[in-house]
């Protein structure tokens, strides 16, 4: 089971290396986004500092609809899902997956988070918080938007239908993780207590994003 774990993981990066453009695009979608938007806007630096967070946590939303589709594309066009859904370590590679799609699409964008936000005049208290916060909150948007995937890759629409899917599910998370930083109920919140609360849900999530792509990648062949 471990070497199906470390097999999934080296396919990923190779599939990743065949195509940096798709590995480069979400990356660079988020950087310019977080970076050109208070030039583009040119409002007050406090209205700024508001919106900062929301800003991020955005642009790696939309980050990840860049990217969602091309998860399973290599897979299913390839045939390989109809070998590897006969394989007893399913599970395995399919943790694999997740584990290296969060890794190669995600690590990128927090690495560079805490750089962007020194445009917005955000304190290092603040960036500290905010690194932290996308280092636990992520997996969960990442979950969602690979269980999405998994249900929809052999669609037609699968492009327009997955972000469609994706929105309702990743609000409540997206309200959490910006209220946070905002002026309301959830200022008061102590940083250990979110994060736990954000952990919480990555362990509530990881769960059924398994089994949904187990079963969607198990009846794809």
């Amino acid at each position: 089971m471990y070497k199906v774990f470390l097999f999934a993981i080296k396919r990923e990066l190779l599939i990743t290396y065949r195509s940096l453009n798709d590995f480069l695009m979400p990356f660079s979608f988020f950087l310019l986004l977080s970076i050109f938007f208070p030039i583009i806007i040119n409002t007050d630096s406090l209205v700024l500092k508001k919106i900062a967070h929301g800003i991020l946590w955005l642009a790696y939303l939309f980050s990840c609809f860049l990217s969602i589709n091309r998860l399973f594309d290599e897979d299913y066009q390839s045939g390989f899902f109809e070998l590897i859904s006969k394989s007893k370590f399913l599970v395995a590679f399919v943790i694999g997956k997740l584990f290296c799609g969060w890794l190669l699409i995600t690590m990128p964008i927090i690495l560079v988070s805490p750089i962007t936000l020194y445009i917005y005049g955000i304190n290092e208290t603040d960036i500290i918080l905010l690194f932290f916060s996308m280092l636990i909150g992520t997996p969960i948007i990442f979950n969602i938007c690979f269980m999405v995937a998994s249900l929809t890759f052999n669609l037609k629409a699968s492009a327009i239908l997955a972000p469609v899917l994706i929105f309702p599910l990743i609000i409540p998370v997206l309200i959490l993780v910006t209220s946070f930083f905002g002026e309301d109920s959830f200022n008061s919140m102590h940083p250990f207590d979110f994060f736990k609360l954000l952990f919480l849900l990555f362990i509530i999530t990881t769960p059924f994003t398994i089994f949904a792509s187990y079963n969607s990648i198990k009846n794809s062949s």
